[in-house]
């Protein structure tokens, strides 16, 4: 029986980790954290270098923005919050989070399993260093954090239901495999 456990680790695992960046995936388009809070853009202005491409955008939207110097005498902007900024730039988009270019999300993958555990990392480490910003150490000023990767308790006892289904499947499908096997010696 031993045998029969070990080589459904893997198999289980890897139906758990598909699952689970599913889940993922799901509260990101619901807008919200692993923790059940709502994701939101900063209504608080920023500075932002000078831009030609951006200031032939926004500047159509004079209240979104001012122009300032630095210093050391080189243009920027400052941006009156990045929620409006965003609204403005890219109004399709305004209530999508965590995808910017969506480079982050689309590296997110299970990138190991093994009989005793599936991992979730990304293919990028450049896009490993964001995912750690977002729920490690937090972005901006403020260490904002946005903690996506992580499921919330209704997930965990899906995911803990689903998984219990498919191990008395691969059981009862492995006991007739050595049942068969046993009786055509």
């Amino acid at each position: 029986m031993k045998k029969l456990l070990d080589t459904s680790g893997g198999k289980l695992l890897e139906i758990a980790g598909v699952r689970l960046l599913g889940f993922i995936n799901e509260n990101i388009r619901k807008g919200e954290d692993y923790e059940g809070k709502k994701y939101a853009y900063s209504e608080k202005s920023f500075y932002r270098p000078y831009d030609e491409k951006i200031y032939k955008k926004i500047k159509r939207n004079p209240s979104l923005f001012k122009i300032v110097t630095n210093k050391s005498g080189k243009l920027g902007f400052i941006i009156h919050g990045y929620k409006r900024y965003k609204e403005f730039m890219n109004p399709a988009a305004k209530n999508s989070f965590l995808t910017g270019r969506g480079e982050m999300l689309r590296n997110m993958n299970i990138t190991n399993v093994t009989d005793t555990e599936v991992v979730i990392g990304f293919t990028d480490p450049e896009q490993g260093k964001k995912a750690f910003w977002f729920n490690v150490s937090g972005v901006g000023k403020s260490r904002k954090l946005w903690k996506f990767l992580g499921i919330n308790d209704k997930q965990k006892k899906e995911l803990y239901e689903l998984l219990g289904v498919e191990f008395k499947t691969f059981v009862v499908d492995e006991l007739g495999k050595i049942i068969d096997t046993a009786n055509t010696k």
